[in-house]
């Protein structure tokens, strides 16, 4: 390599380690560490160390956040201060106490690019003793409202307590391991298979094995949109296998997947998992009992009109099928008399 290479690609990787230290989210950071080749990676350490003294992400944030970090949050005067009805005063009080305490100034680096440097040090060490796999990065269609698959994870994260490094690889481990399952589903139906053929009835089935056990080591305090989003998957797969001699009892199994995964996904604020959880639970009803069962064609009415709704606010591209579907049903209940 010339000289001149070389100065290109040490400049292309400060401007990337720049880019990286006002990252806010630790995802986006996670992500844009795995998109740095292994050359690039180990340029990158070396650029971060030789910036400043690398302290751990936990030090940080108790420099950062002092009141929060050692427990305390709301001091007794300021809770006393509220309670009493002079709100305005007890926050400022709480404000006051959490006041970050003095910087050091490790080349000239804000405090949130020292974090956001510190967090990503974490995560390229992690790389490079345990590469992650990456998902697949092709673009994908849902065959049922037409608006984009996630190539990796298209989810909308929530406001939750800061995850050290560790926990963090981890769980996006187990989000590859689930978004690989299903990917393998995606790309057998996207080749033209039919949902009754035995590869993608094996997709499928192998997918809910995968994503149960995704689940179980996820735990309770697994990040909440991606937990709802799993459950969505699961009611997907169980859903493909409608057609594979599994029918009514693959449906139902979807139907109870879809239900474990609306609350959780609620409680996050997903609105785009939500609006697809509800129009693929919608297909699922309406198809449940044959076609014939009133309750179920009027849930699904109800499941199309939410979706719609809520594609409005994500995606509004794909509420014109979304209301093609629904039209679909209403003629399907008059013409079978369900009114």
């Amino acid at each position: 390599m010339g000289f001149f290479d070389s100065v290109k690609n040490r400049l292309a990787v400060n401007l990337k380690v720049t880019k990286l230290s006002f990252q806010t989210q630790p995802a986006d950071i996670v992500r844009q560490c795995r998109e740095l080749t292994p050359d690039e990676r180990l340029a990158a350490l070396n650029a971060i160390e030789a910036m400043f003294r690398w302290q751990s992400v936990g030090q940080i944030a108790q420099q950062l956040f002092p009141a929060y970090s050692y427990g305390g949050g709301v001091s007794a005067d300021a809770k006393d201060l509220i309670m009493g009805g002079c709100v305005d005063a007890g926050v400022e009080l709480m404000r006051q106490q959490n006041q970050p305490t003095a910087q050091p100034g490790y080349g000239g680096m804000l405090p949130i690019q020292q974090a956001a440097l510190s967090f990503a040090w974490i995560v390229l060490k992690a790389l490079d003793q345990a590469p992650v796999a990456t998902a697949h990065s092709g673009s994908s269609f849902c065959t049922a409202c037409g608006s984009p698959r996630p190539g990796r994870r298209d989810v909308l994260r929530v406001l939750r307590p800061p995850l050290l490094a560790e926990e963090f690889l981890m769980e996006t481990h187990l989000q590859d391991r689930r978004d690989q399952a299903m990917q393998r589903i995606w790309d057998l139906q996207d080749s033209g298979l039919p949902d009754s053929s035995p590869q993608v009835v094996a997709a499928a089935q192998s997918a809910i094995a995968e994503l149960r056990q995704v689940l179980r080591e996820a735990g309770p305090a697994a990040d909440p949109a991606e937990s709802g989003l799993t459950w969505k998957y699961q009611g997907d797969a169980w859903f493909t296998l409608r057609e594979a001699g599994h029918g009514h009892e693959a449906l139902l199994e979807a139907r109870k997947a879809y239900a474990a995964g609306e609350p959780i996904l609620e409680a996050a604020g997903a609105t785009l998992p939500l609006a697809k959880l509800n129009l693929n639970l919608a297909n699922t009803l309406r198809v449940i009992d044959g076609g014939y069962n009133r309750t179920h064609m009027e849930e699904a009415r109800v499941r199309y009109q939410r979706a719609a709704r809520l594609f409005q606010q994500a995606n509004p591209s794909a509420v014109p099928a979304v209301l093609d579907l629904l039209q679909n049903l209403e003629i399907a209940i008059r013409a079978a008399g369900i009114v």
